[in-house]
């Protein structure tokens, strides 16, 4: 696994590549101090697995080089980083491409977790951000990945993590991390929380 952690603060970016590493020695992590070095780093390295931006750090012109990045790698998912969340900018940073945002307040532990689900095909939206965000107005496409919509559809006709694993064809430990997902971003403490939700949220099973 490859990724790039783009922040301006030394810092910052040994923290978290040493929370990385440790977790998985194979993963080759890259490091930039701004959005041209990140665009260099990216052109010359190949099947880069996630791209962690800081929201602060010099080039990124109001967060228009999201939408920059996106475009050029579309199939490499941008998680955004910033010391202080603003839901201004979390709705701006998913507007331009990105696919996460993720407060610098936030545990090692966690850390790994939410890059996962990312890089799983995860959206992650800050847990300060999903009160607000939560309505009978939003749409459920919007809030959930493709992935999530699956597994929801699946909890619908009250299927155990095995079978939706085997029907999704993918790990059952990967299933728990989507679940724990829609948990948050349905902010529900159980299954059964989870499907009234959606429901509320206009989504249809099929």
């Amino acid at each position: 696994m490859k990724i790039l952690i783009a922040d301006d603060h030394d810092l910052v970016r040994d923290a978290i590549t040493s929370l990385i590493v440790r977790d998985d020695s194979k993963t080759q992590v890259f490091q930039a101090c701004d959005v041209q070095q990140s665009l260099d780093i990216l052109e010359q390295q190949a099947n880069i697995d996630l791209i962690l931006l800081d929201v602060n750090m010099p080039g990124m012109d109001n967060l228009q080089s999201i939408k920059t990045i996106a475009e050029a790698y579309p199939t490499i998912p941008i998680a955004m980083i910033s010391g202080e969340v603003k839901k201004q900018e979390v709705e701006r940073s998913f507007e331009y491409g990105a696919k996460g945002f993720i407060p610098k307040t936030m545990n090692g532990k966690s850390l790994l977790l939410t890059l996962n689900l990312i890089i799983s095909g995860t959206k992650y939206i800050p847990e300060v951000c999903l009160e607000t965000e939560i309505d009978e107005s939003i749409e459920i496409n919007t809030l959930l990945s493709k992935r999530e919509l699956q597994v929801l559809n699946e909890l619908f006709k009250g299927h155990s993590n095995k079978l939706i694993a085997n029907t999704l064809f993918i790990e059952e430990t990967t299933i728990k991390l989507h679940l724990r997902s829609l948990f948050k971003k349905l902010n529900a403490k159980n299954r059964t929380e989870v499907v009234i939700k959606a429901l509320k949220l206009g989504f249809s099973p099929s």
